[in-house]
């Protein structure tokens, strides 16, 4: 488990800017994501519109993981 603490502050101040309007209750989500380097995955539409909107290009879709998998 990844503690908030260890998540480095940089990574929680980009958070906050980029769900702000969006939704700010998901930053630790956006701000895990950009600790691991990892894609976030959501199926909240508004979420993933808002975030490719702000620059945040590691964020996947329900059906892009879906499309990823039959791929295999």
């Amino acid at each position: 488990t990844v503690q908030p603490d260890s998540i480095d502050g940089v990574h929680w101040e980009r958070a906050h800017e980029l769900v702000a309007g969006i939704d700010p209750k998901d930053d630790h989500y956006v701000a895990l994501a950009l600790h691991l380097k990892c894609p976030l995955w959501t199926g909240d539409k508004k979420h993933i519109k808002g975030l490719r909107a702000k620059g945040f290009k590691q964020v996947l879709s329900t059906e892009e993981v879906r499309a990823m998998l039959k791929k295999k």
